[in-house]
């Protein structure tokens, strides 16, 4: 076991803001001053105890369990009148990164350390967000390391450690979210997802690329180059094979086999359930956006990529396209290929 943990199957995290306790009281020192000042002793403690009650009343009080036993993350929230718990296993975790939340004021983004599931549920470490990038990037990777331990494969790592949701809402009755990645080979990316639509057969992914000849996953040493090839192209795109159930028995398929362009791959594990998926407007969808380039960069940096599981839909561009009229229209295709 790494020698940074305790020897115990257990590491627990507590967390309280001491800090913002501590500034809170010293804001009341003038009250309690003036009443000092006037003689009113009593006054000064019933203060000073109302103080103190209140803002532990208002703090949290957070204690994250990581058991490699049971192979568990139990998360518990306490306030003075509640008290939440989150529980979930290893296996479902995807990630453990660090969201940056914009402040619109001066103070500058704050950051918060975040269990993103595969299920697509995003579950914070605290209720609330701070300044500390570092330490926090610190803190996820020291989670991510210790929960590696009790894997058979590792956890997705977010490398700079921050995942920022740009936009979330909801256009023509699907609900999305879009985010800001950075990805395992430190390459940004923008990703539109939706869990309004899924494949329950496993997996469908549409890859921008030609070349393909349509084949079941080859076996023996050729497949595990083809494996490799794939899994490397999937780490681009902050996935891996055990985010795709089904992958060994995948088949890759030419676009033009499944009413696409011949410039598209198609690789998975159900070639009905996709074609059934894949309706002639969703393919019109993607012809269209590869003929019109409407993010207005070379057509190989702003191809979109289609994931789509039993958890949702993923569609992932390399690069950062944070700008306004691009964001809209990768919510348009987004929308367009989960409605189509």
């Amino acid at each position: 076991m790494n020698p940074d943990f305790p020897p115990e199957r257990q590491w627990t995290i507590r967390i309280f803001p001491w800090l913002a306790v501590i500034i809170s009281l010293v804001l009341i020192v003038p009250l309690v001053y003036l009443t000092v000042k006037d003689g009113y002793w009593y006054c000064m403690f019933a203060v000073l105890l109302f103080a103190i009650a209140f803002l532990m009343a208002m703090s949290e009080y957070v204690t994250c369990t990581l058991d490699l036993d049971t192979r568990k993350v139990i998360l518990q929230r306490r306030h003075l009148w509640s008290n939440k718990q989150h529980d979930f296993s290893f296996d479902d975790l995807h990630t453990v990164s660090v969201q940056r939340s914009d402040s619109s004021g001066d103070g500058g983004p704050t950051y918060s350390v975040l269990f993103v599931l595969k299920s697509g549920e995003k579950i914070p470490l605290t209720n609330y967000s701070s300044s500390g990038k570092s330490s926090k990037e610190k803190l996820a990777q020291k989670i991510t390391a210790y929960i590696n331990q009790g894997r058979i494969s590792p956890v997705n790592e977010a490398l700079d450690g921050v995942v920022r949701i740009a936009k979330e809402g909801v256009t023509d009755g699907v609900n999305w979210q879009m985010l800001f990645v950075t990805n395992n080979d430190h390459v940004p990316l923008t990703r539109w997802q939706t869990s309004d639509t899924r494949f329950a057969e496993g997996f469908l992914l549409i890859v921008p690329a030609s070349g393909a000849q349509n084949m079941p996953m080859p076996k023996g040493m050729l497949g595990s180059v083809v494996r490799f090839f794939y899994s490397q192209y999937l780490r681009m795109l902050d996935l891996s094979e055990h985010d795709l159930p089904g992958f060994d028995k995948a088949e890759v398929l030419q676009g033009s086999a499944m009413g696409l362009e011949s410039r598209f791959t198609v690789v998975t594990n159900h070639t009905f359930a996709a074609k059934s998926w894949l309706t002639p407007e969703k393919a019109r969808q993607l012809t269209v956006w590869g003929k019109t380039n409407p993010l207005g960069k070379g057509s190989a940096a702003s191809d979109p990529h289609i994931v789509v599981t039993a958890n949702g839909l993923w569609l992932v561009l390399r690069g950062n396209y944070s700008e306004g009229h691009q964001l809209n229209e990768i919510i348009r295709l987004g929308v367009a290929v989960t409605r189509g």
